[in-house]
Parts: C-alpha cells; sequence; structure tokens
C-alpha cells in the first residue's frame, strides 16, 4: 500500500474514535447544552469525513451537502441555545 493510502485509513480511524466518543457524550450527557455540543461535534466530524471523501474522490458535489449540514448545524445549535437561555429565566 502507498503512503497516501495509510494516511487515508489513519484519517478514518481518527474520525471514527471521535464520532464514537461523541456518541459516548451524546447518551451519557448530563445536560442538553452537554447533548447538544456533542451532536454539533458529531456534525462537524461528518462534514470532516465528506471532506476526506471528496479530496480522495475529487467528486465537488458533496460540497453542497457539506454546506448543508454546517448550515444546519449552526441553527440547530442556536435554536438550543435560545430555548435553554428561556428556561433558566
Amino acid at each position: 500500500m502507498s503512503w497516501m493510502t495509510w494516511m487515508w485509513t489513519i484519517a478514518a480511524f481518527l474520525i471514527a474514535g471521535g464520532a464514537l466518543m461523541a456518541l459516548a457524550r451524546v447518551i451519557i450527557g448530563p445536560t442538553m447544552l452537554n447533548r447538544m455540543l456533542a451532536l454539533d461535534v458529531i456534525v462537524t466530524i461528518m462534514v470532516s469525513a465528506l471532506a476526506i471523501s471528496a479530496a480522495v474522490s475529487g467528486n465537488t458535489t458533496l460540497l453542497v451537502v457539506m454546506a448543508s449540514l454546517t448550515l444546519l448545524g449552526f441553527v440547530g445549535a442556536v435554536t438550543v441555545s435560545r430555548f435553554s437561555a428561556r428556561d433558566e429565566q
């Protein structure tokens, strides 16, 4: 195997490990904000995985999916933070 294949394999394992740790935080997280932060990390990991996939395959249509996921994660984080701010008052 070439060194680039090794690099993509290592990147995939690191991304999968980060996703598993974030998923554990979603399950264990004691508060809603902890869970939302972990879900935001999972969205970021998904965007990173799509970026690696786009780089490997040269497929530029994944950029639209990446932008949509980023926007969805941002809107979700803002919505949860607004609702949690109302609950504290």
